[in-house]
């Protein structure tokens, strides 16, 4: 009887054991940034050194740092033009893992909070380097029919060991009962379940399809988030942390390999730059434009701050619908003429 072939190409069933590996080690490092950990650790670690509002500045930087960080993306895309990727992308990752070693070394003072800050900053700029580059490498090294199964495999290590990391650091930090301490590992369930089914269907369609459907899943862990605030139902932020994993775990594959369906080879690390570098806008001005928000509607009236979602959500649902419409577009643009 012949032996069973795998799917994949030569190259690609070689190379994709080593993603996985070196993804999954990083997630170690990314699960003690991530920017809603080290957000708990500066609301509670800081807040009898410095004034709430500094406090909660802070916070926002923290936060949206693994977004806003990304508008250096472009830059990166220019700067590698014609360098040794791949030793670039080692380089960046072992920066990253350095300034995770010096966050730790913040002292519980005003310039301990800003050195926090800073090389938290520092971090998320390497990693953005590496994501920008890393996508030139896996467009050379695996074909597009398999990219996005090839990609789904790694983001299911990837996410499953950094939100494992994550939660083990604030259980370390505090053993308690406390419900968001769970609610790390919880999103990994949906993630690892259903990124592989996001996969095939990135793998068969165009990009703008894809998010036509996928969008919603956003929408739908946003809708859950909005009421469980304003009237305070905890139970409604499970449901929505299990479906924002849903929503991630499709989410990172559009994310990373969106942009191939409409770059040629030779500028897809250009179109990758301007894709991160655009998202790095949004992650340095939502924060804290939430931040503000959140403030002044607590000038208001003590507890109007819990309305803060609805901005959010509007967007994520205008979003949405534009989606659906682009991807109208292309179907009518692309459809036999005769």
């Amino acid at each position: 009887m012949p032996a069973h072939r795998s799917p994949l190409p030569f190259i690609a069933r070689t190379l994709m054991p080593r993603e996985v590996q070196v993804n999954a080690l990083m997630a170690v490092t990314l699960g003690a940034l991530e920017g809603g950990l080290l957000g708990v650790i500066v609301k509670t670690g800081f807040a009898g050194v410095a004034s709430p509002v500094v406090v909660n500045v802070a916070v926002a930087l923290v936060t949206g740092a693994p977004a806003f960080a990304n508008i250096t993306s472009l830059a990166f895309a220019n700067w590698a033009h014609g360098r040794h990727k791949t030793r670039w992308v080692a380089s960046l990752m072992a920066l990253c893992a350095l300034a995770a070693l010096l966050i730790a070394l913040a002292p519980l003072s005003v310039g301990g909070l800003v050195w926090l800050t800073f090389w938290m900053i520092v971090a998320r700029l390497c990693w953005c380097g590496v994501i920008t580059l890393r996508a030139a490498i896996w467009r050379a090294n695996f074909p597009r029919h398999v990219r996005a199964t090839i990609t789904g495999q790694i983001a299911v290590t990837y996410s499953i060991v950094m939100a494992a990391t994550a939660a083990g650091i604030g259980v370390a930090m505090e053993f308690n009962d406390q419900s968001w301490r769970v609610l790390f590992p919880t999103t990994t369930l949906p993630v690892a379940i259903l990124t592989p089914i996001w996969a095939r269907r990135l793998d068969q369609v165009h990009i703008l399809d894809y998010r036509a459907r996928h969008s919603w899943s956003f929408v739908l862990a946003i809708g859950m988030f909005v009421p469980g605030a304003i009237f305070g139902q905890i139970w409604l932020f499970w449901l929505g942390a299990l479906a924002l994993g849903a929503a991630f775990a499709g989410g990172k594959l559009g994310w990373n390999l969106g942009h191939n369906d409409f770059a040629s080879d030779s500028r897809s690390t250009l179109y990758m730059g301007i894709h991160v570098s655009l998202t790095g806008v949004r992650g340095l001005l939502a924060p804290l434009a939430g931040v503000g928000l959140y403030q002044w509607l607590e000038t208001t009236a003590p507890g109007n701050g819990r309305y803060v979602l609805l901005l959010p959500f509007a967007l994520t649902l205008a979003g949405a619908l534009v989606f659906v419409q682009l991807a109208r577009l292309r179907r009518r643009e692309t459809a036999p003429r005769g």
